[in-house]
């Protein structure tokens, strides 16, 4: 099918699914939200508009390019199902530069992109495309894009190189995380966003901020009053509270520097700069840039984004680690790098 009248579609159809009341979409939220995953209605809404008001064809031609590669692949993505719709990304680069998508979906999230596939062939799409919660076996003919932990990654390259499949067809994308840097003078409403930049998705995500670099005179309560705002329009997940629960009994015990939301949906410890587990953040002071620069540039393998302040930017031009406004890891644009990889690059590669 013709790239243009294949972006065309998608833009029709994400004009649909910006509608809450769009039977194809509700009944794939619905579903997903009766899925074994920590997903909230809330997130799930955020995330379809977010994607779905992006879906426009200049866009999606002027990020993947306006004709097929001339060898299409049949490229197997691997799907962690972390974040409601986080796998479109990947479907569109693959399906827009001409190659088959094989989706091996996380049983966590299966419905999602299953409805917009199913929809975009009711518009007239002609994509070759197959979604499956089963990997099948790889093919030494295959391309493989694959997200998750690191133990998951690395299973993943052993089976593509037993498989045959040459390094130069993998994408791979490891344990990815992000951080913030405070200047100390943030108005609330910029530290409410930057609470969506860290609770969203419930933390889960590579885009979520999961240390956060304050001035040492800096006290973190206007923050804590920021996350608890953000709770009362975006309610954690019953299993968030669950998970942090021990975490909190546990810094209590040990007299450590910490604070927490009354019904242990969010947590926040003083400490050196190292994530925790979805829902804890660390507040990590610095009594120069040049700490956090010299951080960034030693972590950055590990650093998804960083999100800070115009002002605080100035003072870390030299890090080689993307940086974002506070409020605006989770409003990535279309062709945003995953673990600073470049997905349209790697499949006209192929």
């Amino acid at each position: 099918m013709d790239e243009t009248n294949l972006a065309e579609i998608i833009e029709r159809v994400g004009i649909r699914w910006q509608d809450p009341d769009y039977q194809p979409r509700r009944r794939a939220m619905e579903a997903t939200l009766e899925a074994d995953n920590r997903f909230t209605a809330e997130a799930i809404i955020f995330a379809i508009n977010q994607q779905a008001r992006q879906l426009r064809a200049d866009a999606l031609l002027a990020w993947t390019g306006s004709d097929s590669v001339q060898q299409p692949v049949p490229v197997v993505v691997i799907n962690p199902g972390n974040v409601p719709f986080a796998e479109l990304q990947d479907f569109l680069a693959v399906t827009l530069t001409g190659h088959t998508y094989t989706g091996k979906m996380s049983a966590r999230s299966p419905y999602l992109l299953q409805a917009f596939v199913d929809d975009l062939i009711e518009h007239g799409a002609r994509v070759n495309v197959e979604l499956s919660t089963t990997l099948q076996p790889l093919m030494s003919d295959n391309a493989l894009i694959a997200s998750g932990s690191d133990p998951t990654i690395s299973t993943l390259s052993r089976m593509a190189e037993e498989a045959g499949i040459p390094p130069r067809r993998i994408l791979v994308r490891g344990h990815r995380f992000s951080a913030a840097v405070l200047g100390g003078n943030e108005v609330a409403g910029v530290l409410e966003r930057l609470a969506e930049d860290i609770l969203l998705h419930e933390g889960l995500g590579c885009r979520n901020v999961a240390v956060v670099w304050a001035p040492r005179d800096a006290a973190p309560d206007a923050l804590l009053d920021a996350m608890a705002r953000f709770r009362a329009v975006f309610p954690a997940h019953p299993d968030t509270a669950g998970g942090l629960k021990m975490q909190i009994a546990y810094y209590r015990a040990a007299d450590l520097a910490h604070a927490y939301a009354d019904d242990s949906s969010f947590l926040i410890s003083r400490g050196g700069p190292e994530a925790q587990r979805p829902g804890h953040v660390r507040w990590t002071e610095y009594d120069s840039l040049a700490n956090v620069r010299r951080w960034l540039t030693e972590t950055r393998e590990r650093i998804q984004v960083v999100a800070v302040s115009p002002r605080v930017e100035l003072g870390l031009d030299t890090v080689e680690v993307p940086a974002v406004a506070l409020g605006d890891t989770q409003r990535p644009p279309l062709g945003w790098k995953q673990g600073q990889t470049d997905v349209v690059s790697f499949l006209r590669s192929l």
